[in-house]
């Protein structure tokens, strides 16, 4: 699941994703279309979240994520928002089950590599 409010980002990311051969790919331009994807009970295998400004959204998601069984094990990569005034995240910054970042734009060729490492790492606790 893909949730970004940049288009450019989102197309990026759904064509990454789409080359490694999921059997679906969400992709929400904001939080409450990603609820909205959530309430389908999908079997989700990564979910990548944009975090921008302060991010009480985003940092409300992935806690949200973090209470729900069915995702709560899913890694998160967190996609680190043009900066739009506020609070800007930086790659120590970790909110709740976010195990790597992306910078947008996003670069076509570190973005599989970071979703190819979260894939393969351990499950976090």
């Amino acid at each position: 699941m893909i949730v970004a409010s940049d288009r450019e980002d989102r197309r990026d990311l759904f064509d990454t994703l789409d080359a490694q051969g999921f059997e679906a790919i969400y992709s929400a331009k904001d939080f409450e279309q990603a609820h909205s994807f959530l309430e389908q009970n999908p079997q989700l295998d990564l979910i990548l979240v944009e975090f921008h400004g302060e991010a009480s959204d985003a940092l409300a998601f992935c806690a949200g994520l973090q209470q729900r069984t069915s995702t709560q094990l899913v890694p998160i990569i967190g996609i680190l928002g043009r900066k739009r005034g506020g609070l800007h995240w930086s790659k120590a910054d970790k909110p709740a089950g976010v195990i790597d970042w992306i910078g947008s734009p996003v670069n076509a060729p570190e973005a599989p590599a970071r979703i190819k490492s979260a894939l393969a790492a351990p499950v976090p606790a």
